[in-house]
């Protein structure tokens, strides 16, 4: 098993003087912090399970209007994925990888750049190693 979190503090503020208000020069889509924590698990040698879960503060944005840009202050999210994986030995040194992923298990509603994520979404695969 594995587990690794990682947290991410960015000041980017405006040097003391060059702004009137704390926020306003603030760098785009960056959020001031950011947390994460992984765990990975493997099972009887084939099967792999990885949990994800991020948590942000809210940050600023810019969109295009017909009127000029605007700064937009979007919300942090807070979510969880999960990846699932089994490996199939095909031959000497080769395999075969069938894995899926579910993003955004609790089906939150958030911004990302601006544009609202698809909720809940999932996918899958095979990948083939040598």
């Amino acid at each position: 098993s594995r587990i690794v979190a990682s947290y991410t503090y960015t000041n980017s503020s405006p040097q003391a003087g060059s702004a009137r208000h704390r926020d306003l020069f603030r760098a785009i889509n960056a959020p001031e912090h950011m947390a994460n924590l992984l765990v990975s698990q493997s099972f009887a040698r084939r099967w792999n399970v990885t949990l994800d879960f991020s948590r942000t503060g809210s940050y600023y944005g810019v969109l295009s209007t017909p009127n000029g840009s605007r700064a937009f202050r979007w919300g942090g999210l807070a979510k969880a994925d999960v990846v699932g994986s089994y490996t199939l030995p095909l031959s000497d040194g080769v395999s075969a990888r069938l894995y899926g992923k579910v993003e955004n298990l609790t089906g939150q509603t958030y911004f990302e750049s601006g544009f609202y994520t698809p909720g809940r979404w999932a996918l899958g695969g095979i990948a083939v190693e040598f």
